[in-house]
Parts: structure tokens; sequence; C-alpha cells
């Protein structure tokens, strides 16, 4: 009986001590937005980027509460074709994605092809109302991005990210 409980006991022992750690409790949307914003606005300064521009709409795709421009961008060219007034307006774009404090590309495209109801809502706030021919770059916070989940291998938990996007075509 003794050796039983032993046995028993080294079982516990060992299956707690090889369990992964567990995932920590994600914070309120607010809370991990205003670290996301100092962390991005720290980002901004310190490599001297300017004309930033802020939007958060409001009405059909996503509406965070007590929005405050919350998704950061900037517009190096501005197109002269057709809108992209709708979520479900398909459109091509190259784009390249990375992550705000690395740096690390985790994803990339020459000419994917997109609608807003399929983005992330970062993509939709801004690229709402954008047309054919307008490149931009985008900061955006990661409750815009991912949120407090990881994806695969390359985007952690909380990334905050950089997307460089030029809108080939709004069809």
């Amino acid at each position: 009986m003794k050796k039983a409980f032993i046995f028993f006991l080294a079982v516990v022992v060992i299956s707690v001590s090889c369990k992964k750690d567990e995932e920590p409790v994600p914070l309120p949307f607010d809370e991990q937005l205003a670290i996301d914003l100092k962390l991005i606005d720290t980002y901004l300064e310190e490599n001297n980027i300017q004309n930033i521009l802020k939007d958060c709409k409001t009405g059909s795709i996503f509406t965070p509460p007590d929005c405050d421009g919350d998704v950061k961008f900037q517009k190096h060219e501005i197109g002269n074709g057709l809108f992209i007034n709708t979520v479900d307006i398909p459109f091509i774009a190259s784009y390249r994605g990375t992550l705000l404090d690395t740096g690390v590309e985790f994803d990339a495209g020459d000419s994917a092809n997109f609608t807003l109801r399929n983005v992330i809502a970062g993509w939709q706030v801004v690229l709402l109302d954008s047309r054919e021919g307008d490149s931009l770059t985008l900061y955006i916070p990661s409750g815009y991005g991912y949120g407090p989940k990881a994806v695969g291998d390359n985007i952690p938990t909380n990334a905050n990210l950089i997307f460089n996007i030029k809108i080939l075509q709004v069809n």
C-alpha cells in the first residue's frame, strides 16, 4: 500500500511539474489598447515617422467603444481609381506585414485578392473609403489585428502590426 501511495504521489508531482504554463488572462480591450497605442507612439517618435493620420470608422464595419482614431496610418500615394466603399467590394493589393517590435515579416503578397469583410479590423477601418492606387502604411494595435491569440509561429499574442499596402485594383 505504501509503495502504491508513493507511486501515485510521484505521478502527480511529475504531471504537475510537466504541465505547461497557463496563458495569462488577457487584459480588457481598453487597457491593452492604451498599452499598444503608447508602444506605437514610441515607435513612431523613435523612427521620426511623421504625417500620421488616425482613423476609426463608425457604423457598418467595426466600432470599438469610445474609439478616438486608434489605427494610425500614413498615405504615401493618393490614387484616382474606384473607391472601396463597402465591405463586399473585391480589391487586389500588394502588402507586407511586419511586427512592430521586431520588424520581422510575417506575411506578404504581390497581388492578393481581398474584401474588407475578410481582413483584420485594422485594414477595415483604414481601407474603407480608400481607392485604387492608394499606397499606405498602417500601424495597427493588437486589438485591431489578431488580439490576445498567437497566430501560428509568426504572430505572438498582443502583437502590434505594421502593414505596407498598395491597392492595385478595385472591382
